[in-house]
């Protein structure tokens, strides 16, 4: 995972110096704004993945002390006929733990959404300046490709990025 990251960072910095090389300063402002918009998002959703981490690490204990409970219980669970009492109590940690995954999954599924929709309001936004700033249909064109270019190329890598920041913490 951590080689794997070290990569697409590599292959970032690649993209955003030849970026910087065709027009700095739309480059630079597109990656500033998108680089802020990542940091906000890891720092929201770091402290939703360690709380759930601890809850993860609390309840495979509390399911694994019931597993354990029940089978050295189990002559009396039978004699009694206390089955239902355990298999309810199994039942509901085993949902809290789906619930919890659920949650962990979702979370890891948001980055590629939210950056997609972020790059595509990104791009109409410095669209809409560069239409009204009056900038030339010659310098316009090669400048709005290599942007959509770039992001198109970049989007997977960022998601990948986060996920892998997410599986590491």
């Amino acid at each position: 995972i951590f080689l794997c990251t070290l990569w697409l960072s590599y292959v970032l910095f690649l993209i955003f110096i030849s970026a910087l090389l065709i027009s700095p300063k739309i480059s630079l402002a597109f990656f500033v704004f998108g680089g802020f918009f990542i940091l906000i998002y890891l720092k929201i959703i770091r402290t939703k993945l360690i709380n759930s981490g601890y809850l993860r690490i609390k309840l495979d204990d509390l399911i694994y002390n019931h597993v354990s409970n029940t089978f050295e219980n189990l002559r009396d669970i039978k004699v009694y006929n206390k089955q239902n009492i355990f298999f309810s109590k199994f039942n509901s940690l085993n949902n809290k733990i789906f619930k919890n995954n659920l949650l962990m999954q979702s979370i890891q599924i948001i980055p590629s959404l939210l950056f997609e929709f972020l790059a595509i309001s990104l791009l109409l936004i410095l669209l809409l300046v560069l239409i009204k700033i009056q900038l030339e249909i010659e310098i316009l064109a090669p400048t709005i490709s290599m942007i959509v270019l770039t992001t198109i190329r970049i989007l997977p890598s960022i998601s990948r990025i986060i996920v892998n920041i997410q599986n590491i913490s």
